[in-house]
């Protein structure tokens, strides 16, 4: 079975914001419309989403970055950032749902 050709990304992004803080997210695509935004719309949680048209890649989500994101760590100790799979998903070309896997974040940091 061949990948679907993935046209974008969205999410939503859970974390501490006693123990990290969203900077900025940045996207490697480029093309004739490759569009990336993210905003903290409570604290600790984060929706995304990145598109492009004229930049589109074949392949699994796994197989392709489409963003970075930056955090600011504030305190010590370990905190847990985790995707909300039924919000977040890759969505290919002809109008269909990729899900999007998600193995999790542990940060830890400190002494």
């Amino acid at each position: 079975m061949t990948a679907p050709e993935l046209f974008g990304v969205s999410f939503r992004l859970v974390f501490d914001p006693e123990k990290v803080r969203f900077v900025e997210m940045q996207t490697p695509l480029s093309g004739l419309a490759a569009v990336a935004a993210a905003k903290e719309v409570r604290p600790g949680e984060l929706w995304g989403a990145v598109g492009a048209r004229g930049a589109t890649t074949q392949g699994s989500p796994a197989d392709h970055l489409w963003a970075t994101l930056r955090f600011e760590v504030l305190s010590e100790g370990s905190s847990q950032m985790t995707l909300v799979g039924n919000h977040s998903l890759a969505m290919s070309l002809r109008g269909e749902a990729v899900p999007l896997a998600w193995g999790g974040v542990t940060i830890i940091h400190g002494p």
